[in-house]
């Protein structure tokens, strides 16, 4: 099941990077500078908390996952 999960999360990750990209390469200068020096609007603050939090599980789960591997087939 921890496998499962953790696949899972790698999913997501792989998922909001591509969608995060796309969306960085549809804002024309303007946005883009205002990107770059942090004038977010609502919209990119929620995408950018939910994506810290899935790259932040992601991590957590992929080294949960391996200690459990490790010790399980020691």
């Amino acid at each position: 099941m921890l496998i499962k999960i953790t696949a899972m999360f790698i999913v997501l990750t792989i998922a909001f990077t591509i969608i995060g990209k796309a969306y960085c390469k549809s804002l024309n200068d303007t946005h883009k500078l205002l990107f770059n020096i942090g004038h977010f609007t609502k919209g990119e603050q929620i995408f950018l908390f939910i994506g810290a939090v899935i790259y932040f599980s992601t991590f957590l789960s992929v080294i949960a996952t391996a200690f459990w591997m490790i010790f399980k087939f020691l």
